[in-house]
């Protein structure tokens, strides 16, 4: 008589651990340098570039164009990502 085929357990394999989650940051609204006010216009161009650190994580600068609604200011709101490494296979 043959055996039966040995199921596959679900879920997390026995003595893995939890992994902590990534840390939280509160990301301020950019505001206008000249009337401070943080209503503004929807973004008219964005612009990317992205570039590696010298440990090899990647970064991103985002520029978006837009016009304070309280003012009429024309300003370039810029943020910056950082992702994970990036792991070539000469390490």
């Amino acid at each position: 008589m043959a055996r039966k085929p040995l199921k596959k357990r679900r879920g997390r394999p026995v003595g893995s651990k939890t992994q902590e989650p990534p840390p939280k940051y509160e990301v301020l609204p950019n505001r206008c340098p000249r009337c401070g006010s943080t209503r503004r216009s929807p973004y008219t161009h964005t612009e990317r570039s992205s570039w590696f650190d010298r440990d090899g994580d990647r970064c991103q600068q985002i520029t978006h164009r837009t016009q304070c609604l309280d003012c009429g200011f024309k300003r370039e709101d810029v943020t910056h990502e950082y992702r994970g490494r990036f792991i070539t296979n000469d390490n």
